[in-house]
């Protein structure tokens, strides 16, 4: 394992790792997105593939660098070709091109971020864990 990631940062040394971890991730999270007969849960596919649900969830945002074998047992439980989760270098080069930022949001708004002290990808981040938090809680209880 530790020899799959040592070549991956050799092959792929111009990319920043993490931002390949991040496309995978992104790419795991549209197959089972796509999955039929219906969507399938991170839940069910931390069953399927013998991980736990927090262990998907990190691997789709890219905080969890999975190795190998894991891709090809998620692959298999969503029906596709590991191929298929992997990125193109074109994904890659253009990974960070993608990524929104508060220069969107109303002034006001902006001005109140930027009191945080935060960068723009910490603050998506962070409001993608509430989101998350959130779609966990039960109803009547947030």
């Amino acid at each position: 394992m530790q020899y799959t990631y040592a070549i991956i940062r050799i092959v792929l040394e111009p990319f920043d790792v993490t931002k390949l971890y991040r496309v995978i991730g992104r790419q795991i999270a549209e197959a089972r997105d796509r999955f039929r007969p219906e969507t399938l849960s991170q839940s069910d596919l931390a069953e399927r593939v013998g991980l736990a649900r927090g262990s998907i969830a990190n691997i789709e945002r890219g905080r969890q660098h999975p190795p190998i074998e894991t891709l090809y047992r998620i692959a298999d439980a969503l029906g596709v070709e590991p191929r298929q989760l992997l990125p193109s270098i074109e994904d890659l080069r253009t990974a960070d091109s993608a990524t929104p930022d508060i220069s969107t949001l109303p002034e006001p708004l902006q001005e109140k971020i930027r009191t945080l002290g935060i960068t723009d990808g910490e603050l998506i981040q962070y409001l993608s864990d509430a989101q998350d938090r959130l779609s966990k809680t039960p109803r009547g209880t947030q």
